[in-house]
């Protein structure tokens, strides 16, 4: 992983063979789609000359690209540092399709489980079968000698069970997992806030579930949950994702650079201050700030 990198994305386009529940930016249960060549080159180009250390390429589902391949040469003639895959790895089930991945040279798959048992995992995807389908992608992957990091997106329905996920990544040798507090945005409507976990509430389990990885030899970090809610120990501000240096006016929320999240009207007073980004300014429009307390100076 490379530290303080300056990171870009690049979509390969929306389409998705999943259907989840959390996300609102993908064609879902689609097929196979070919990716215009050129404009991804353009895109590389302008992340190159931009200075981009750390590419993320995505979608919707990158495997479904049929020329992902040669994207991924694109990616690879080029002087980025690190080049990561978010996926859901259902593709990489089938041996063949994974080797043929591999040869581009990518330095990190990172893979989405949503749940450590079929019916969790599959009830978020709604797509019966995906859970057996992404772990063996895992499994080719790591047969193939790559990195793998174990992706989770953290809703009311799995918080709970986030524990028994670690446990799993750590058996399929994962070399990472990764907490992203679902998006509350506004994409999110009343009809589906059942999906949006309370952080005091999953709080406490994603602090069990950090401490197990940690105790298995897993890197863990946490996105879009501030330190305060992991009750603000040392180690949650090693885990805690964190974008950079945050300009702070009491009076009103602040971003740091493009990042969502913002520091509140108490934070000031925090002894993380300066290593926190603050809650989702999403998550706090919904549900106000009262979950998050300052914590005391030792």
């Amino acid at each position: 992983m490379v530290e303080n990198a300056k990171t870009a994305g690049l979509s390969l386009g929306a389409g998705c063979n999943n259907s989840c529940v959390f996300c609102f930016g993908s064609e879902k249960n689609s097929g196979p789609f070919t990716c215009v060549l050129e404009k991804a080159a353009a895109a590389l180009k302008q992340h190159q000359a931009a200075g981009v250390d750390r590419l993320v390429i995505g979608g919707g589902e990158p495997t479904l690209c049929e020329n992902l391949g040669a994207v991924l040469r694109l990616a690879g003639a080029m002087d980025f540092e690190h080049v990561q895959l978010r996926t859901n790895g259902r593709l990489l089930a089938d041996p063949a399709r994974c080797r043929a991945v591999v040869e581009g040279e990518v330095d990190e798959y990172a893979v989405s489980v949503h749940g450590a048992v079929a019916a969790a995992h599959d009830f978020l995807t709604q797509s019966p079968g995906s859970l057996i389908q992404t772990l063996a992608g895992i499994q080719n992957l790591k047969k193939l000698g790559q990195r793998v990091a174990v992706c989770v997106r953290v809703v009311k329905s799995n918080y709970r069970n986030l524990p028994e996920i670690v446990q799993l990544a750590a058996a399929l040798k994962g070399d990472r997992c990764e907490f992203t507090f679902v998006d509350a945005s506004d994409k999110i409507g009343d009809e589906q806030d059942w999906l949006i976990a309370k952080q005091e509430m999953a709080g406490p389990w994603i602090k069990k579930a950090v401490l197990a990885g940690r105790r298995l030899g897993l890197p863990m970090t946490v996105s879009g949950v501030p330190p305060c809610v992991l009750g603000g120990e040392s180690w949650t501000r090693q885990v805690c994702a964190f974008p950079g240096p945050v300009r702070f006016n009491a009076g009103a929320p602040c971003f740091p650079g493009q990042s969502p999240a913002a520091k509140g009207p108490k934070c000031d007073s925090c002894r993380l201050f300066d290593s926190c980004a603050g809650p989702s300014l999403a998550y706090t429009g919904r549900y106000g700030w009262s979950e998050f307390k300052p914590l005391p100076a030792h």
